[in-house]
C-alpha cells in the first residue's frame, strides 16, 4: 500500500475548491419546481373531485387556476412582494391544505357564478371558458399574494 493511502494532489484540490454560485435561472427553476410540487400536492382533494367529474370546461378552468397558483407561488418564493414565503411546518402543512383547496373552490365557484348566461349575459369569444379561467386565476393570484401576510398575522395572534 502506498504511504499516503489517499488520492493524488490534483484530486484533493478539486474537492476542497469552493462551489460555484447558482445562477438566477437555476434558482428560478428550483423555486418553480418547489412551487409546482407544493401546489399540486396540497390541491389533490379538489383536483381529484374536478377530474372525476369529467367536465371538460371545469377541468380547463381548474388547470388555468393551478397554473396561476404555481406562477404566483414561484414569484413569491423567488422575490417576495411582501413578507417572505412561509416555510414548511406541521401547522402550516394543515393550513396550506385548507387554504389551497378553499382558494381553488372559491375561484372555480366565482368563475362559474359570474359567467353564467342568466347572470351576466356576456360571452367571452365563443367559448364560455375564458372568463371563468381568468377569474379563477385572478382569485388564485390574489390569494397567493395575501398568504404570507395571513400566516404572519395568525402567528402574531397565537403569540399573544
Amino acid at each position: 500500500m502506498p504511504p499516503n493511502r489517499g488520492t493524488d494532489f490534483s484530486t484533493d484540490q478539486r474537492q476542497i475548491r469552493p462551489r460555484e454560485e447558482e445562477s438566477e435561472l437555476s434558482k428560478w427553476l428550483q423555486d418553480a419546481f418547489d412551487a409546482t410540487a407544493e401546489v399540486l400536492v396540497f390541491s389533490i382533494p379538489v383536483l381529484a373531485v374536478v377530474f372525476l367529474t369529467s367536465d371538460v370546461e371545469l377541468t380547463f378552468v381548474t388547470l388555468a387556476a393551478i397554473a396561476a397558483f404555481v406562477l404566483g407561488v414561484t414569484v413569491q418564493r423567488h422575490r417576495p412582494l411582501g413578507p417572505a414565503w412561509p416555510p414548511m411546518s406541521p401547522r402550516l402543512v394543515l393550513g396550506r391544505l385548507l387554504f389551497y383547496n378553499i382558494v381553488l373552490v372559491a375561484g372555480l365557484g366565482l368563475g362559474g357564478l359570474a359567467f353564467t348566461d342568466p347572470v351576466v349575459d356576456f360571452s367571452w369569444v365563443e367559448q364560455p371558458i375564458l372568463g371563468p379561467s381568468l377569474l379563477a386565476s385572478l382569485v388564485a393570484l390574489v390569494a397567493v399574494a395575501g398568504f404570507p401576510s395571513l400566516v404572519a398575522a395568525v402567528g402574531r395572534r397565537r403569540r399573544r
